[in-house]
């Protein structure tokens, strides 16, 4: 993933499956960025077909934010 925000690019996001509930609020507001592995654990979606399928910064923020467990970190959000 880029490291950039502007022009609609999506963050640099890291994931922690260990601390992972499994929820899948990631995978509803982000599907194209965040799935669920065979464990139900966050893994980061691997490119589809043409890569065409893209989720805005502002999906991959959201999804980081509603993480109960706080198991998706972006740069911006690793103060809280």
């Amino acid at each position: 993933m880029s490291g950039g925000t502007a022009g609609g690019e999506r963050p640099e996001v890291t994931v922690t499956p260990r601390t992972c509930a499994g929820t899948g609020v990631c995978a509803f507001y982000a599907p194209a960025t965040f799935e669920l592995d065979e464990r139900g654990k966050v893994r980061i979606a691997a490119a589809g077909g043409d890569g065409s399928a893209r989720d805005s910064a502002e999906d991959v923020r959201n999804a980081a934010e509603a993480c109960p467990t706080r198991s998706i970190r972006l740069p911006s959000t690793d103060s809280r």
